[in-house]
């Protein structure tokens, strides 16, 4: 129960980071005093970001309770898998943050906020290999009596 504790926790706080990236664009100025992203420009940026942590947050928290697989067969195979898990989760969201961040890494990008969100969601979109499966059986897994 604690490894999905710990797994919930790091994609809620993943996505917590990405919209707290987003919002501290609307505090930031460039160089001749421009805002780095308006106001009226916030939820067109969030959007992508909220329909990507979306779907995986609502798949993760709906097999809360819905548990269709059987439980591991062993604690070593239960660590193992948690590594795994952990591994493919960090590989996934640490590009995401990354990307949507390209501003506060580069000291500013010609393409602009929305552009870097689009490009990390579609990074995303690219390599939804590495935590689908292992989201659907980690935590569609029944824990052990």
């Amino acid at each position: 129960m604690k490894s999905r504790i710990i797994l919930t926790a790091i994609w809620l706080l993943a996505f917590a980071f990405g919209v707290g990236i987003i919002e501290s664009y609307l505090h930031i100025r460039d160089e001749q005093g421009i805002r780095i992203l308006l106001a009226e420009d916030r939820i067109a940026c969030m959007r992508p970001l909220l329909v990507l942590y979306g779907a995986y947050i609502s798949g993760i928290l709906a097999f809360w309770y819905l548990r269709p697989f059987r439980p591991s067969p062993s604690d070593k195979v239960e660590r193992v898998r948690f590594r795994l898990a952990i591994a493919c989760t960090l590989a996934f969201n640490a590009p995401i943050l990354y990307l949507v961040a390209q501003w506060h890494v580069t000291g500013g990008t010609t393409q602009g906020v929305l552009a870097d969100v689009r490009t990390a969601v579609t990074w995303a979109a690219l390599a939804s290999f590495l935590v689908g499966p292992v989201n659907l059986y980690y935590f569609g897994m029944k824990p052990r009596s």
